[in-house]
């Protein structure tokens, strides 16, 4: 049993989310048989649009020139490319992608999705083969964040783009870049999987490889709005209500910037990687404990929150890639969804008893991920305001590092490091488990939050890791002695400067009441 225990801890977040719906699956199969997604019988007519969608849809309505849901990657392709093998490729999926061909509109008061036909796309191509190579560098840097932070017209369409930059015979590079409202990080992992099948399979005469879709998103979409009522949906909403119910905390930070009444998406991010000596002593505390690195990563960065915040009651969001049925696992669309993890600090627990908390939260979470969070939303009516993210203010990602380079049949792939200086939150953790190694960033709204704060709060971080692995008994309050003078006499320096930014912004309000008056 001890064995069984260990091996669950063991399992990444999304292999535990699905170990967890395969549980609920099979404790209800007594009661009723799997329900199979079908086709929706009109497939020609307009389609609801998902609960995900619907929200950003409503967003997009708020802010439609924004790109912080922008889905960006730039690939790197070295060795001879066939450009016309790359367009029958690309057309080829967007032809088996219903979701790449999709716009939106409203009809009768109510969004819906419309889909075009399929036709043969023209891959656009920027030559930057005669300058040379530092130019080169700087112009793709330059076209790839421009691109990064170029919005989508939800009515227009499309809302999928590729680009593709001719460095050298052998050398170019393609910006793919769809919008969140139809996709989501693992339909781009996918995306790029299906180009590099297919490009295979038209440079070297054979037949084309894919399994035939079983159903395209719309059927989806139909189908969630019908599964996700009665009893299915009681259940759901009796968890989550208990869980979230009443009046929630709303995270207040000791040194953020004063919000704004108009606040933007402008964003950035601070990264620091933790030692691979750190992360095989994380990995150690883990097997102890029976937990998994993400509960560990997750419960850190709560415990983080809560020093700053000198809060009990500390609430993060939490994406997860909600495929665990078998007919969306080879989808391109926007499946992903968020929990909401809250975690109680009262009664000055051990960083151990901390653990013991958050997984059973998170065990507790996954156990009733089946309600969107767009309609957590609507049963929770929290107070909504412009310059506050709904139910939680702190998101935290953790997902495994992709592989930074594949090959495209003779090509050879790689990832570039570009980010679209947006932020879809105030504050959000990423922690990517590259193996030997958890690479941790912050992005956050620089309307919020200063670079100076952030490298603080990384560091903060992983002198807290360093701490847990070292101690794991110690106390929440005895771990405000860890931090050095050197912290402390930081985080003094960051409260004097954000006071006289406060004072000034004081002052010039104060100026204009009077000229008003």
């Amino acid at each position: 049993m001890a064995e069984f225990s260990e091996r669950i801890a063991s399992l990444p977040p999304a292999k535990l989310e699905l170990l967890a719906r395969r549980l609920r699956e099979k404790e209800r199969a007594a009661a009723s048989k799997p329900q199979v997604i079908p086709r929706r019988p009109d497939a020609g007519s307009p389609a609801p649009l998902s609960f995900a969608q619907e929200r950003l849809w409503f967003l997009n309505q708020l802010e439609p020139h924004s790109s912080a849901y922008n889905i960006f990657r730039a690939v790197r392709l070295t060795s001879a490319l066939d450009v016309s093998a790359l367009e029958r490729s690309l057309s080829e999926i967007v032809r088996r992608h219903e979701t790449l061909r999709t716009t939106f509109a409203e009809v009768g008061g109510r969004a819906v999705q419309l889909i075009a036909p399929a036709g043969n796309l023209r891959l656009p191509l920027i030559d930057l083969s005669e300058v040379s190579a530092a130019e080169q560098e700087q112009t793709l840097l330059a076209l790839a964040h421009e691109e990064a932070q170029r919005p989508f017209d939800f009515a227009r369409g499309p809302l999928f783009r590729i680009i593709l930059l001719r460095l050298g015979e052998e050398h170019h590079v393609v910006l793919f870049n769809m919008h969140h409202v139809i996709s989501d990080a693992w339909s781009m992992e996918l995306l790029v999987r299906e180009v590099a099948t297919l490009y295979a399979a038209f440079t070297q005469g054979r037949p084309l490889p894919l399994l035939k879709l079983p159903i395209q998103y719309a059927d989806f979409a139909v189908w969630q709005r019908e599964w996700l009522q009665g009893e299915v949906l009681e259940n759901q909403l009796a968890y989550w209500t208990q869980q979230l119910g009443g009046r929630l905390p709303v995270l207040q930070l000791p040194f953020d910037q004063p919000q704004t009444s108009t606040p933007t998406d402008k964003g950035s991010r601070q990264r620091l990687t933790l030692d691979a000596e750190l992360t095989a002593s994380l990995r150690s505390l883990c097997h102890q404990k029976g937990i998994t690195i993400f509960m560990l990563t997750v419960a850190a960065y709560q415990t983080l929150l809560y020093r700053y915040a000198k809060q009990e009651d500390i609430i993060v969001g939490t994406p997860i890639a909600n495929r665990n049925r078998v007919e969306v696992e080879r989808l391109i669309g926007f499946f992903i969804n968020t929990l909401v993890l809250r975690t109680k600090f009262d009664g000055n627990p051990t960083f151990c008893e901390l653990l013991a908390r958050v997984r059973e939260v998170t065990l507790a979470a996954y156990a009733h991920c089946d309600l969107p969070f767009e309609k957590l939303v609507q049963l929770l009516e929290p107070e909504r305001t412009l310059n506050r993210t709904l139910l939680y203010q702190a998101g935290f990602t953790f997902r495994n590092a992709p592989k930074e380079s594949s090959k495209l049949s003779s090509l050879s792939l790689t990832y570039l490091p570009i980010y679209n200086a947006r932020s879809q939150f105030e504050l959000n953790m990423i922690v990517v488990d590259a193996g030997r190694t958890l690479q941790c960033s912050i992005e956050y709204k620089t309307d919020l939050f200063t670079d100076r704060i952030i490298n603080l709060m990384l560091n903060n971080y992983e002198t807290l890791l360093r701490t847990a692995v070292a101690h794991p008994d110690i106390t929440l309050k005895e771990l405000d002695d860890v931090f050095d003078e050197s912290d402390r006499q930081e985080r003094i320096a960051i409260e004097r400067e954000l006071m006289e930014v406060r004072a000034e912004k004081f002052k010039r309000a104060k100026r204009r009441a009077v000229v008003r008056a």
